[in-house]
């Protein structure tokens, strides 16, 4: 067996972006990444479910995720069951391969590029309006209405305007510096002074 390269010594490659055909999805297909904010994606799979902001109106929108965006695609998947009425549920989960390639630091000393596979968990969350196969393992009923709070209808072009935000802190919450003990402003724990 040959000795195990030292990745210190090697820079990945990243994936050519032409290669990659991100707009060729059907609009009812969100790949949620682990990089960018949950408030999108909602907005975007309510729109999808609602025909609103030029979308076609669709009964059904998958979400996927691997990886570290499970966790926001789970997230997501939860809130829109909760702003759109009546959204049975089949959850989906598996492992695909994924091929990571890097290239030497110097190649004198390593001329190959070095390739390792690994194995990523993903998910598929299907939310559909149409009864799903209540068979499936992963097959979840709709939320009772009373649990639902519908999205506001927005007109076309409106936007969400941002007030103070939670609790009326400014319009990015916050709490102040951590002063040097960790604790919230100046590092005097909670309720000391």
């Amino acid at each position: 067996m040959p000795p195990r390269a030292n990745l210190k010594e090697f820079h990945r490659v990243h994936e050519d972006p032409e290669k990659r055909q991100e707009g060729s999805a059907p609009e009812n297909e969100i790949r949620v990444t682990a990089r960018h904010g949950q408030h999108s994606y909602i907005t975007y799979a309510i729109a999808v479910l609602n025909g609103e902001d030029g979308k076609t109106k669709n009964d059904t929108i998958k979400i996927s995720g691997m990886g570290g965006a499970i966790f926001n695609a789970v997230n997501i998947a939860e809130i829109v069951k909760r702003r759109v009425v009546g959204l049975h549920q089949i959850t989906e989960i598996a492992s695909e391969s994924v091929r990571d390639e890097y290239e030497p630091h110097d190649r004198e000393r390593n001329p190959e590029n070095l390739v390792v596979e690994r194995k990523v968990s993903t998910i598929l969350i299907t939310l559909s309006r149409q009864q799903l196969d209540k068979t499936n393992p992963g097959y979840q009923e709709p939320l009772p209405e009373d649990q639902v709070t519908e999205q506001e209808k927005r007109e076309p072009g409106e936007t969400h305007t941002h007030r103070e935000g939670r609790g009326g802190r400014g319009s990015r919450g916050g709490r102040g510096t951590r002063g040097a003990r960790g604790g919230p402003r100046g590092g005097r724990g909670r309720g000391g002074n």
